[in-house]
């Protein structure tokens, strides 16, 4: 199980559903920690339109039919339940994800966007797993920060 991949998670009282892991890869690789964090997915009807807190999925990253990712709520879920890997989220849905997220959590990085000098001084260009041990983090492009 690693950052960006997509697996089944059996929900109480559901059928299961795709899960997308946003937990680093060392903490999924950490068989001391019994929990990753993910994002659901939900089925979408082909014409309904995503809400303002979801993003979407579908047959490019693995997915049987369109899926509807809820970026509103993030899970904490534990790492000995999940089966079946269905796909792998593709490099532009990350990017979309990662705005999502920062839109639906209301992440300050207008506050970064206002005070140059310190975003350039904490943050490196690039925020990732490794850059930022031990935080669940999600790959922010300097494009994102910097207007």
């Amino acid at each position: 199980m690693w950052q960006w991949e997509i697996y089944l998670f059996p929900y109480r009282n559901e059928q299961p559903h795709p899960v997308v892991i946003l937990s680093s890869d060392e903490r999924c690789a950490n068989e001391t920690l019994t929990h990753v964090n993910g994002l659901l997915c939900t089925s979408v009807r082909l014409n309904r339109e995503l809400k303002r807190h979801e993003t979407g999925l579908d047959e490019a990253d693995g997915l049987d039919w369109k899926r509807a990712v809820r970026c509103d709520f993030i899970y904490a879920l534990p790492k000995i339940e999940f089966f079946e890997k269905r796909g792998e989220v593709s490099r532009l849905r990350r990017v979309a994800i990662t705005r999502k997220l920062i839109d639906c959590l209301r992440l300050p990085l207008e506050f970064l966007k206002r005070n140059p000098s310190i975003h350039h001084a904490a943050l490196p260009a690039v925020l990732s797993p490794d850059a930022v041990a031990g935080w669940t983090a999600f790959t922010i492009q300097r494009s994102l920060i910097v207007a």
